[in-house]
C-alpha cells in the first residue's frame, strides 16, 4: 500500500501520531540514512506513510523488549531516555548530573560509577579495594553524538567504601 507524503506533511503526520515533535529534519535523517525510502524524483522527496508506520512500530516497545532480552529483565529503562531527542536528552542529562553531583558531595560514603562491564569485571575489582557494591542500574545507551552511534549497554555501580 502506498499514500505518498512531503518531507513536511511526514513530520506533521508523525508528530501526531507519535505526540511528540518530529521535525522536518527527523524526517530528511531518516530518508538520508535509508531508514525509510525515498520516492519521488526531479529534486522531490515523498514518503510513504506506510514506511514511516513500520518504521515506528519497530521502535515502540520492540527496542526495550530487544534490550531486556540483552541484559535481563533487571534492566532499567528509564535510563534509557528513549523518549527523548539528543538536544533534549543533553538538557536532561546535564541538569541530573548538577542535581546528582550536590547529593554525592553531601554523602561523601557513596560513590557512582559508569562502566561498559561488557566481561563482569567490576565487582571483583571493587571487592579487591575494599569497596562494596550496594546498588547496580542496567541501562542502554541509546542516544550518541560519536561517528560510530552504535547502541551499547552500560552499568552504573553504587558502591560504598
Amino acid at each position: 500500500m502506498t499514500e505518498l507524503s512531503t518531507i513536511k506533511e511526514a513530520s506533521v503526520w508523525a508528530s501526531e501520531h507519535l505526540n511528540k515533535n518530529v521535525t522536518t529534519s527527523n524526517i530528511s535523517y531518516l530518508v538520508q540514512y535509508g531508514k525509510v525510502k525515498k520516492y519521488g524524483n526531479n529534486g522531490t522527496t515523498a514518503i510513504n506513510k506506510y514506511d514511516l508506520i513500520n518504521y515506528y512500530k519497530s521502535f515502540n516497545g520492540q527496542r526495550e523488549t530487544d534490550w531486556r532480552e540483552k541484559l535481563g529483565e533487571d534492566l532499567n529503562w528509564t535510563l534509557s531516555f528513549d523518549n527523548l531527542k539528543e538536544k533534549e536528552f543533553s538538557k536532561t542529562f546535564n541538569k541530573l548530573q548538577d542535581k546528582y553531583q550536590l547529593k554525592i558531595k553531601q554523602d561523601k560514603s557513596s560513590n557512582f560509577l559508569v562502566a561498559n562491564d561488557k566481561y563482569n569485571m567490576y565487582p571483583s575489582i571493587a571487592e579487591k579495594f575494599g569497596m562494596k557494591i550496594v546498588n547496580q542500574y542496567k541501562r542502554p545507551v541509546l542516544n550518541r553524538t560519536e561517528k560510530n552511534k552504535s547502541a551499547y549497554a552500560e552499568i552504573i555501580y553504587k558502591e560504598v567504601a
